[in-house]
């Protein structure tokens, strides 16, 4: 470890090792002036001075309060046995009858019209802003609304006395007869009884309920005074006391003081917290593990915690504190002493609370933390500011003497400033010398590349030094007359991009190689261009060379390899291609067409009788009679020795393309060969034909039924052609034991399943298996074959349920052994026209629920959707939480039309399209279209099919999501996963070129 350090040290620049000391001196010197002041806890001692002020504000605060609360406001004894009094004086003389007031509100009312004067020494001598004084002995537990005789005054004014006009008070609640006699004005909301509901009823019901259960057990009667935290009088909170008014041990009243919430604002003075009025006062009462907030009296707070609300308290250490949105407001809670132990409301406990925003408490704290902070960066930052300075000017010598090397092109000699320091200038000599020597040796070499029978051109892009090297002649190879003498990079780099659309990836392994197809003097020529990307370096190095000769071998190559070398059609590899390719991409474009196989009856008379020479000029003269007399546009194909295929297509109408038909054999029929004895001996051929789209859609199914159509003619009349019948094939033994083999591997369930991996085409990692049908011990073994067999005997659905259940159930079963990850998902293929039935899906809920969110269901486009089924698939799929994929894209009806309606999770691309992408731009135009299109809409393109490097690197390249094939993993019974060469390619691709 040390001597790495050492190494690293001693590799420094000069700068680096003369600021380094000198900062490292700075830093020590902030430090130790610094932690003194952290080390004695000079900060959190400030803090803790700034919270005990808060606190002992809060002490003193609430010490007022309760006195107000316990010995002002709530000492009601006197005033209540007063009114006792009267009521007993008016019992004796027989005027009243306290035990039965609720049946003579007379009584009531006589009562109310003595006490008056009470009431309102109550009012000023306890200094509240109300006073109030009902009669009634219970209140029912079930009724909502209560309306009872009594006298409610209210003081608006409690500072001034006007105790002998009375023009400060006013009644809320008494009878119009009170109101009379006392001569007092009435509020605006005068009612002539007090009226209970709601809250308030719920709040006197507990009262009294309190008063019956514990009477008897109370000796004192200030044991049932209750103070009431939120009292709603109209559109006002007051904070009430009541204490019961007895008559021989029965409650048949209750006389009652309040203080508006507004006045206790008042009294609460939130200034003394902070004189910027950032602190607020709030009173909350705490039961049973609860905080209400009763009132808080600063709209800074009240915003946010309003009256009734439930608090949410909580402590952090020693601090209890709420939180305003996103800001922690500091509690400092005093409880209010208000009742007496062993009384029916102790468990009650007001709190007198003071709040203010920790930020706004520790305020200076905070400012002090900071103005330290700016004063530690300062000392640093000066410190930094002066050892850069000194460091600077002492290597400023040696730093000229880099930048002048750095930029040096070796293009001309090298002629580099002194400095006027000796030992500098002897090592600008010796670099001088150096690099010259460099310079005549890259001549020489080019001199000599130049004596090649093939034009070599080469580049060196250097990204971090912005420096470009070409060879003289580099643009002269793609016909372009450029001077490189003073060719920046940005300048190459938009030469470059002209020929972009004249370039295309090699096949060749490598990354990193492109070809060039260019016009140069009216020749067409092919340049072939491989570079090196120098990541550590931040380099190119490139070599362009003309491979003309090499590419026209290779088109000569594919050509013979696509081409009958005896009659110049195309060969069976070739045309399977291509009509692969016409009933994907380009199906629009046929229209109504007919598949003609074709088979020369005669040819082994000819081998046998004139020998293969002349059979050889038969098949020859045969296939430049299809050629002449096929309308135009037909695609003709030598099979195999003897047959060949025709396929027109494009006709508006299948009698139009009948006649075209007629009279190409008619033609046909007259045509002859010269034999070595002069006999003229006629071309005789035998034909099948089936129609697209009356028979069938698919090419491998057209390709099946003309042949059978053309060897039932060779069974019968040779020589004719004819039409294939369904019928007739149905009917042939054959087929009838290819459906007796489905019967039998149906009822047998001799399926497997197969998986081929999906993987990612960023990081190659598997994303993915798709369920393939495989048979046991059967002969029937392509799983098309069995499709369309299970079609004609009306058996799809069983096909259907099995490959859902066997899938389901082979694929969970290596899950559960551990084989693949449980989180990968399952592509699982149905046919489009059909649907389990209900209790088959229940079924697979039950068995397979759990896993069931990681299915994708794929449906094909080889058959017609059905609307019906299909909605009913994606409901299901719905529910299931699995994934929907449109499978084959590009190869069966209407792909547009099905992308749309069902607007599948995945695309997939089929084999068709994909393969020798990499050398067909219309492929390639397609799939970016398709691309494009679904991630704007946030689906996920699989490109199906890879099984070349050179298809890997262009999907990859435009982008898709995914990728399956034999290249990424071939299917298996028990998958393994992608190979790291594959992987390391996929990765590779996503690198950007410098051509890009």
């Amino acid at each position: 470890m040390e001597s790495k350090i050492r190494v690293k040290w001693q590799k420094g620049t000069m700068l680096k090792r003369i600021f380094i000391p000198m900062f490292i001196l700075v830093l020590i010197v902030s430090i130790l002036f610094f932690g003194v002041i952290f080390y004695n806890n000079i900060l959190s001692q400030m803090e803790k001075n700034t919270r005990d002020i808060f606190d002992s504000k809060v002490i003193n605060r609430s010490h007022e309060l309760e006195n107000m609360m316990v010995n002002q406001w709530s000492n009601l004894e006197t005033e209540v046995e007063d009114i006792q009094s009267v009521i007993n004086n008016l019992t004796a003389k027989n005027q009243i009858d306290p035990k039965h007031l609720a049946d003579n509100p007379d009584d009531s009312r006589i009562i109310l019209e003595h006490i008056t004067d009470n009431v309102i020494s109550t009012l000023r001598n306890h200094r509240v802003t109300g006073a109030y004084v009902f009669l009634c002995s219970d209140i029912p537990g079930d009724s909502d609304k209560v309306s009872l005789p009594g006298l409610y005054i209210s003081d608006s004014n409690v500072e001034n006395d006007n105790s002998i006009t009375n023009s400060d008070l006013m009644i809320r609640r008494g009878s119009k007869s009170l109101v009379e006699k006392m001569g007092i004005a009435t509020d605006s909301a005068w009612e002539p009884n007090i009226i209970l509901k709601g809250h308030n009823l719920e709040e006197f019901k507990a009262v009294y309920d309190n008063y019956h259960r514990f009477q008897e057990d109370t000796t004192d009667i200030t044991d049932l005074g209750y103070w009431m935290p939120m009292l709603q009088v109209e559109n006002d909170y007051v904070v009430s006391y009541v204490l019961p008014i007895e008559y021989k041990g029965t409650v048949i009243g209750v006389l009652g003081i309040d203080v508006s919430h507004e006045y206790l604002k008042t009294l609460l003075n939130y200034l003394e917290l902070d004189s910027d009025a950032k602190g607020a006062y709030s009173l909350i009462l705490e039961e049973n593990g609860k905080y209400t907030d009763i009132l808080t009296n600063n709209s800074y707070f009240a915003v946010d915690f309003k009256t009734g609300d439930q608090l949410k308290i909580q402590q952090n250490g020693d601090h209890k504190y709420l939180m305003q949105n996103h800001d922690r407001v500091a509690l400092s809670s005093e409880n209010l002493n208000l009742y007496n132990n062993n009384t029916p409301y102790e468990k009650q406990q007001w709190q007198l609370s003071g709040m203010m925003k920790e930020k706004d408490l520790l305020a200076f704290t905070s400012q002090i933390k900071v103005t330290l902070l700016y004063a530690i960066i300062g000392s640093v930052l000066i410190g930094l500011i002066l050892s850069i300075l000194l460091s600077i000017w002492i290597s400023r010598p040696v730093i000229s003497l880099a930048d002048s090397v750095r930029k040096m092109t070796f293009k001309d000699k090298i002629s580099i400033e002194r400095t006027k320091i000796i030992e500098i200038d002897q090592l600008i000599d010796a670099i001088e010398k150096t690099g010259n020597n460099a310079i005549d040796a890259v001549a020489r070499f080019t001199k000599i590349i130049r004596l090649a029978n093939t034009q070599l051109e080469g580049f060196e892009l250097d990204y971090e030094k912005k420096q470009l090297y070409v060879t003289d002649d580099f643009f002269s190879a793609f016909g372009l007359k450029v001077d490189v003498s003073q060719l920046s990079i940005e300048e190459f780099e938009r030469l470059m991009r002209q020929f972009k659309d004249r370039c295309r990836p090699s096949n060749s392994k490598s990354a990193n190689e492109y070809i060039f197809n260019l016009n140069k003097n009216g020749k067409s020529i092919y340049l072939r261009l491989r570079y090196i990307d120098d990541e550590v370096n931040h380099k190119y190095y490139g070599l362009v060379e003309e491979v003309s000769e090499l590419i026209k071998e290779r088109q000569l190559i594919e050509y013979e390899r696509d081409h009958d070398v005896l009659t110049g059609l195309v060969n069976r590899r070739a045309y399977q291609r291509q009509m692969k390719r016409l009933f994907t991409i380009e199906a629009s474009s046929i229209n109504i067409g007919a598949l003609l196989m074709l088979d020369l009856d005669n040819l082994k008379m000819i081998n046998d009788k004139f020998g293969h020479e002349y059979g050889d000029l038969y098949i020859q003269k045969a296939a430049d009679m299809f050629r002449r007399l096929s309308p135009e546009g037909t695609i003709i194909s030598r099979i195999s020795g003897d047959e060949f295929n025709l396929f027109l297509y494009g006709y508006d109408s299948r009698t139009e393309l009948r006649e075209k038909i007629d009279r190409f054999w008619r033609e046909l029929s007259k045509s002859s060969i010269t034999m070595p004895n002069q006999q003229e001996i006629h071309i005789l051929v035998s034909g099948g034909i089936a129609w697209y789209p009356d028979d069938s859609r698919d090419f491998n199914t057209l390709q099946k039924y003309s042949d059978f159509a053309m060897y039932s003619v060779k069974h019968t009349l040779k020589g004719e052609i004819g039409d294939f019948s369904l019928q007739d094939y149905r009917n042939d033994v054959y087929m009838m034991k290819r459906k007796a083999e489905l019967s039998r591997i149906l009822e047998a369930n001799a399926f497997t399943y197969y998986f081929q991996p999906i993987v990612s085409a960023v990081d190659g990692e598997v994303f993915a298996y798709e369920a393939l049908m495989r048979t046991v011990d059967s002969t029937l073994k392509n799983p098309s074959e069995i499709i369309e067999i299970a079609k004609m005997e009306s058996k799809l659905y069983l096909i259907e349920k099995i490959t859902m259940r066997n899938s389901l159930k082979q694929f969970n079963d290596l899950i559960a052994s551990g084989k693949v990850s449980k989180d990968l998902k399952l592509f699982v293929n149905s046919i489009a026209n059909q649907r389990l039935s209900e209790g088959e899906v229940r079924s697979i809920e039950e068995q397979y629920g759990a896993f069931l969110p990681n299915l994708v269901l794929e449906l094909t486009e080889n058959e017609e959707l059905n609307e019906e089924y299909t909605a009913y698939k994606k409901e299901v799929l719905k529910i299931w939480n699995s994934r929907l994929a449109l499978d084959d894209y590009g190869s069966g009806y209407n792909s547009g039309r099905n992308l749309l309606f069902l607007n599948p999770d995945y695309v997939k691309i089929d084999i068709d399209i994909i393969r020798d992408i990499d050398k067909d731009m219309d492929k390639r135009t397609i799939v970016k279209d398709t691309i494009t299109y679904c991630h704007e809409r946030g689906k996920y393109v699989i490109a199906e099919g890879i099984e070349t490097i050179a298809e890997l690197k262009t999907v990859v390249g435009m982008d898709v999501d995914y990728i399956q094939g034999y290249l990424t993993g071939k299917p298996a019974p028990e998958p393994k996963d992608v190979y790291k060469e594959i992987k390391s390619e996929i990765m590779n691709c996503r690198r950007p070129s410098p051509l890009d």
